[in-house]
């Protein structure tokens, strides 16, 4: 149901916590971005910035995002599709390579 809180969607379990301290994050961004952006250009925002989208867009980034040297994430296109299974089925590897400063993918497996 929607409008029950993540932790009775999860709980009991590690990720109901996780869950409730991603979405605090965001909604502390999106209440920063209104206050300071919203104050001074307010058509900039327009009406379709709600919670509900930049939560759901917050989350969608966070998802997808790959940790570049242990100092910020990233979104790589078409990276996060490499892998849809976990353990001995996944086809690719992503490390952080700091020799060269560069995210590494490399094949697990022969992919067609």
């Amino acid at each position: 149901h929607p409008q029950q809180a993540p932790r009775a969607l999860l709980g009991p379990s590690p990720e109901a916590c996780l869950v409730e301290r991603l979405a605090a994050g965001a909604m502390h961004r999106f209440e920063e971005i209104c206050d300071s952006i919203g104050n001074l250009l307010p058509s900039l925002l327009g009406p379709g910035f709600t919670a509900e989208r930049f939560l759901r867009a917050w989350m969608l980034v966070l998802t997808r995002a790959f940790e570049l040297g242990g100092t910020r994430a990233t979104l790589v296109p078409c990276a996060d599709s490499f892998n849809h299974r976990f353990g001995d089925g996944a086809c690719a590897h992503v490390r952080w390579d700091a020799h060269t400063s560069s995210m590494v993918i490399e094949a697990t497996r022969y992919i067609a």
